[in-house]
């Protein structure tokens, strides 16, 4: 227990820093890592405007190789739900355009490993929905250190009196695996308070952790973002992201 503490209040030791891009000569690109439930995965089609390749960025695909990303990005999960017509349209393409556009990075790289309906206790070190995210983070080692972790879950959760506790293990578990030092950055889900007001406490109970709001988003259904919210909540981690690398 207490080395899982240490873990989460540590001090950062390094710097953010960009790292090379496998197999694309003279690009630069930081990796993150997007993981949780539905939301992340994304839900519902792909808007016309944006088929086609992702500018400046790339995603990590079934061979553990880069290529250039597109939507749906949870193509690739190795924990996917199977039926191909629940991968749609998520946060993490507004996310690294805006990192982009913030002149945070000059090329993102995504590693997504998503699957929907989860709770967050399949999530915990140990399971296999860690287990994999952990492998996949792992095999970009050559390319250069994970620059930061982004999760959205909750919904399975949300009347778990306990899911501040769970998360601050699983972001533990996270940095034991991927390092000390990663920041992460927890997204709130839509109008459940329970679990909302603990994922806004994680900021006070880890370093280098931050949460982004669901306020004024909107949903297609109980749970799940429609396409303006998926993308303002991409923009929304975004700026997070960007106070952490930039140490504020």
């Amino acid at each position: 227990m207490k080395e899982m503490t240490d873990l989460l209040l540590k001090a950062p030791e390094q710097s953010h820093r960009a790292v090379p891009l496998t197999g694309e000569r003279g690009v630069q690109m930081d990796i993150f890592l997007l993981v949780g439930q539905a939301n992340m995965a994304g839900r519902g089609p792909v808007p016309k405007r944006s088929k086609g390749v992702l500018p400046k960025t790339y995603l990590l695909n079934e061979a553990d190789e880069w290529e250039p990303a597109r939507h749906p990005l949870n193509r690739y999960s190795t924990i996917r739900k199977s039926d191909e017509g629940l991968q749609g349209f998520g946060p993490g393409g507004d996310f690294a355009a805006e990192l982009i556009r913030l002149r945070v990075s000059s090329s993102v790289g995504l590693i997504v490993n998503c699957r929907g309906g989860t709770r967050i206790d399949e999530w915990l070190p140990g399971t296999r929905y860690f287990d994999e995210a952990a492998r996949r983070a792992s095999t970009t080692s050559a390319a250069g250190e994970i620059s930061a972790i982004l999760w959205h879950q909750g919904e399975s959760d949300a009347e778990n009196p306990e899911y501040l506790s769970r998360l601050t293990s699983l972001i533990a578990g996270f940095r034991n695996e991927i390092g000390a030092c990663v920041p992460f950055v927890a997204g709130q889900v839509h109008q459940a308070d329970g679990v909302n007001q603990q994922i806004a406490q994680l900021p006070q109970v880890a370093v280098r952790a931050q949460f982004v709001s669901s306020a004024g988003l909107s949903v297609v259904d109980r749970w799940h973002f429609d396409v303006e919210s998926m993308r303002a909540l991409g923009i929304r981690y975004a700026v997070a992201t960007a106070e952490l690398l930039r140490g504020r």
